[in-house]
């Protein structure tokens, strides 16, 4: 019996692979050290401001790679789509895709149009997949990639690991990144106390100017999608057996 669903399945192992890269071109960006540390006293001499400031843009392939992750993972919806609608030897299968509404009022008439002519119990469950804004903003923000200028994809983002101390501190710092001036803010400390430098720096990659994505870390979110998106593809898999569709 033929997989109908393989090539979604292919174009999801294609997005994990993505990913794996887009993590190891973040990884060799931060082996670069692409940072300098920053201290400058108050003053009167007291307090010291501790940062660190990212002095070279992230790598455009981080971008590239990023977008390319996002378009696999929508192609394995629209794969799945189209395996379901095939399975329910439909003849639209020109027209089909995965639907993704602007919103929940216009969900029903996009499953109409994309939905590939599915029986009403399979095409039912596009809609319990909540594929629209403010329904399920991971399908809503793959479908707002595509109109995002790649330039525009991607923003830096960075952090420290939680070992940042500062002994006569009785507070933890406050560790804040600064996303106008790209700098990670480390905090105000006295200047007579003892700062341990010691510390992880990492820098990688938010989502920039994608509706309902920006400002989330990219590889964490993508992963995130990647799940759904296997889930989706199961519960589609799944429902076209029980009504007992042609699979072969």
């Amino acid at each position: 019996m033929a997989d109908l669903y393989l090539s979604a399945k292919k174009k999801l192992a294609e997005a994990h692979d993505v990913i794996g890269d887009l993590e190891a071109e973040i990884a060799a960006f931060n082996a670069t050290e692409p940072h300098e540390r920053m201290v400058e006293t108050d003053p009167e001499g007291l307090i010291q401001e501790h940062r660190v400031k990212l002095i070279r843009p992230l790598p455009e392939r981080v971008a590239d790679l990023t977008l390319e992750a996002c378009k696999a993972l929508r192609g394995a919806l629209d794969l799945s789509a189209f395996a379901a609608s095939k399975a329910a030897g439909s003849r639209r299968l020109l027209e089909t895709c995965f639907p993704i509404a602007r919103d929940k009022a216009g969900i029903a008439k996009v499953i109409a149009e994309k939905g590939g002519g599915l029986p009403g119990s399979v095409s039912q469950t596009f809609a319990a997949f909540k594929p629209y804004r403010g329904g399920n903003d991971l399908l809503w923000g793959l479908a707002a990639v595509e109109t995002v200028d790649k330039h525009a994809l991607i923003v830096p983002l960075g952090s420290v690991d939680s070992g940042l101390t500062f002994i006569n501190n009785k507070t933890a710092p406050k560790v804040r990144w600064n996303a106008r001036h790209n700098e990670i803010e480390l905090g105000f400390f006295p200047i007579h106390g003892t700062f341990h430098r010691d510390i992880n720096i990492f820098f990688s990659a938010a989502f920039g100017e994608v509706d309902t994505l920006a400002g989330r870390a990219v590889v964490p979110t993508l992963k995130e999608m990647a799940e759904e998106v296997e889930d989706i593809m199961g519960v589609l898999e799944e429902a076209t057996k029980r009504v007992d569709l042609q699979t072969e």
